[in-house]
């Protein structure tokens, strides 16, 4: 059964206190504000900018004493050329030095700068080489911060007089990668815009899903390293959730089927499967999976859909929530007050009116 209203207290328990959401935006707006108004950052920034779950509305409750995640994304007038990745790094780790709120909380990571706060983690990524176009639409209200998916879900950049061709085009942005040595290409813009479009195509259930889905996994996957996390599991989510869905059961129970469809050969043949990123097709984002990784992730996902078939299948309330709860443990809310069955039970004796009772 699809249990619309259980679903819906699942949803409730597994997303972020209103408490986290405030501190996440406290935090975010506090390391914004102050690279904003750096003195030695005034003549390279020119905004900044969400990105991630928090800002495509996936974000899930921490487990396992993690932290809330919150990206956020510094666009800069920095010349690639003139800028190796880890002078950026470099450059940017001092600005940070230079406040006790990030002094001795960050780290150097491959592709951003990861700073811990006591519940929230964020992750600040440093990006380059935007048109006049494309900064016109960055520090416009259009694109502002708080537009995630579930608070404005009709959000979307729209033709007007900023665009000399009349129309939006999405245009990828450079970031450092330290590792590699080198700038890449990165377009978040593009899937913060393809969220919100699919969502409004399943009716507002594709972000659930995704919430939904990730919860299984982060309680499936705990403990095993190398194995695909929460960015990846909602890549996999997003290619196979069709439109048109009637419920988060329905969209639970034919994305797993469509994974494991899907990538069924790649498992017979040892393989990990190319899944290309939403924003820069070129790009595998399945890449550092190694096979052996993704057989385990594949194997859960099998076993998770013919669980989840079953219960969705079943007509039988009481026993359809158990199998609900069999995916995803004490969140889903159990079916005590459902009757077992919905079979006619012939009484055993006549009915007899009882005596009125009045206030």
């Amino acid at each position: 059964m699809e249990l619309p209203s259980y679903f819906n207290d699942m949803l409730t328990k597994i997303r972020p206190s209103q408490d986290l959401l405030d501190m996440c935006v406290g935090a975010h707006t506090e390391l914004r504000e102050t690279l904003v108004n750096d003195s030695e950052l005034k003549d390279i920034v020119v905004t900044t900018f969400l990105q991630g779950s928090y800002r495509r509305s996936t974000l899930i409750r921490p487990v396992n004493g993690s932290k809330a995640d919150v990206d956020v994304v510094l666009v800069t007038s920095l010349d690639p050329i003139n800028w190796t990745p880890a002078q950026v790094q470099e450059h940017f780790c001092q600005v940070l030095s230079k406040d006790s709120r990030y002094r001795g909380n960050y780290r150097r990571q491959g592709r951003s700068i990861g700073i811990s706060l006591e519940k929230i983690s964020l992750d600040l990524v440093i990006t380059a080489a935007p048109s006049g176009t494309l900064k016109d639409v960055l520090k416009s209200e259009v694109f502002g911060s708080e537009f995630s998916v579930e608070a404005h879900p009709e959000w979307k950049i729209v033709k007007g007089p900023s665009f000399p061709d009349g129309e939006w085009k999405s245009e990828p942005l450079l970031i450092p990668d330290r590792d590699a040595g080198r700038w890449e290409q990165t377009d978040p813009i593009s899937h913060i815009e393809w969220t919100h479009d699919k969502n409004r195509k399943t009716d507002g259930h594709y972000v659930n899903v995704v919430k939904a889905l990730k919860w299984w996994w982060t309680w499936e996957s705990s403990g095993r390293k190398g194995l695909p996390k929460g960015y990846l599991t909602e890549c996999l989510v997003g290619l196979h959730c069709p439109d048109g869905l009637e419920s988060v059961a329905e969209g639970v129970t034919l994305v797993l089927e469509g994974i494991r469809d899907a990538y069924a050969y790649n498992v017979h043949q040892g393989t990990t499967p190319f899944i290309a990123d939403v924003g820069i097709p070129s790009n595998n984002v399945f890449q550092r999976v190694p096979p052996d990784c993704f057989r385990e992730f594949y194997d859960s996902v099998k076993a998770c859909a013919t669980k989840a078939r079953a219960a969705f299948d079943d007509p039988d309330q009481a026993s359809s929530a158990r199998g609900w709860i069999g995916i995803f443990g004490n969140v889903f809310p159990p079916s005590n007050n459902a009757p077992a069955s919905k079979t006619f039970q012939k009484p055993s004796q006549p009915a007899e009116p009882r005596k009125a009772r009045f206030a």
